[in-house]
């Protein structure tokens, strides 16, 4: 058994805080965390990289290592698929083979540092003219404003969708599928076709198989409802 994370509590009495308990997040048998997968990065020389760890609340959580599994995905695919103004992923680390962490390049400075070197109070920092945030950080700025539009715009327009059937049609696998959608994942596009376009593709041909059989809509509606009943 190994002590993973640490914390102490304290509880208000009288007006001051004293000592409550100490809280303790324990590993057993290496047991924390999800199994690191053949295709995934181990990082084993880190270097000048940060690591990321969850927090101590994260712990008591029972999805943790279906969350870290999906960061480690996601961060994946960004290695493959590298864009501006998000942080280099270097890999994740291995403990008795299950992820502990996730490695990135370590920045030389924080974003507060760069913009606020003084660190002043925000509305000094707001009536100082903000001389620190030059041209360069203000263009990162904008990158990173940028790169968050594709996200929150999720919704496949009627040229994905067009697109989708067709690459599906033609018998693309949906590790080639997803090349030709870059910013969106494998089980995303998966899921999309699966519950939108599937259905839809699967009426569209039932509804010309009849039309070439000679059955109006009508007929088809009651050889429905004559099979149900």
């Amino acid at each position: 058994m190994e002590i993973v994370k640490s914390a102490e509590a304290f509880k208000k009495i009288n007006d001051s805080y004293k000592f409550s308990y100490l809280q303790l997040i324990v590993r057993k048998d290496g047991r924390l965390g999800p199994k690191v997968k053949s295709a995934w990065t181990v990082l084993d020389s880190p270097h000048d990289y940060y690591v990321k760890t969850p927090d101590l609340w994260a712990y008591t959580s029972p999805n943790l290592g279906q969350q870290i599994t999906r960061e480690v995905e996601a961060c994946e695919l960004l290695k493959t698929h590298p864009r501006p103004n998000i942080a280099v992923y270097g890999g994740c680390r291995s403990t008795n083979g299950r992820v502990s962490g996730i490695y990135f390049q370590r920045y030389t400075s924080t974003l507060q540092e760069k913009v606020n070197p003084q660190y002043l109070s925000k509305s000094d920092f707001l009536s100082s003219g903000r001389p620190f945030v030059d041209d360069a950080t203000k263009a990162c700025l904008d990158g990173i404003l940028a790169m968050s539009r594709p996200v929150r715009n999720s919704r496949f327009s009627s040229e994905d969708d067009e697109l989708l059937l067709q690459l599906k049609g033609e018998g693309l696998s949906w590790d080639e599928i997803s090349d030709r959608f870059p910013g969106r994942s494998k089980g995303t596009l998966q899921v999309h076709y699966s519950t939108k376009l599937k259905p839809r593709s699967e009426t569209s041909k039932n509804t010309k198989k009849h039309r070439r059989s000679g059955l109006s809509e009508g007929d088809m509606k009651r050889n429905v409802f004559t099979r149900n009943n």
